[in-house]
């Protein structure tokens, strides 16, 4: 019988769309809680959390980016054989 396996989803790609997802979360807080509020504190957290936003979303995509230009670099199902190091023996 042919045994079948279940691809695997890359570590680095679940990383890019969490971290992209959790940015727009942010900058939806942002604009959830932005309220009328003009005080310093207000003013502060708002871009605090524009800030880790737009830094979350850029991270994200960056990782995107490099996962899709090197491909997973190994075939579906193959597993490393090596001794854990990442140099070849």
């Amino acid at each position: 019988m042919k045994k079948t396996t279940k691809p695997t989803l890359d570590k680095k790609l679940i990383a890019a769309v969490l971290l992209i997802v959790l940015g727009e979360g942010l900058h939806w807080a942002t604009e959830l809680f932005a309220g009328e509020g003009n005080s310093d504190f207000s003013d502060f957290a708002s871009g605090l959390l524009l800030g880790l936003a737009v830094g979350m979303k850029v991270v994200g995509i960056v990782l995107l980016v490099v996962r899709i230009v090197r491909g997973s670099g190994k075939a579906e199902g193959a597993e490393d054989q090596s001794s854990g190091t990442g140099r070849p023996e």
